[in-house]
């Protein structure tokens, strides 16, 4: 249910909260959108340097995803 809202724009991310972006990539990534939810991901280690939940949240994406492995943890 939450992911059609979501497909629909029930939802709007106003990009205030870190943890409200990590929802919204891992939607992304579920949905199959995973070049969105991997920008969404790299844009919130990039916002947060040193956010380790950030730091995570993309390293763990890039290993359930390692075809889309970028330049953080080649």
């Amino acid at each position: 249910l939450f992911s059609e809202a979501w497909r629909y724009n029930c939802f709007v991310r106003t990009k205030s909260n870190v943890y409200e972006a990590f929802g919204v990539g891992l939607m992304e990534e579920f949905r199959g959108n995973k070049v969105l939810a991997m920008n969404i991901f790299e844009s919130l280690v990039e916002e947060h340097p040193i956010h380790d939940d950030a730091i995570r949240t993309l390293k763990e994406f890039y290993e359930r995803n390692p075809e889309l492995k970028g330049d953080y943890y080649s």
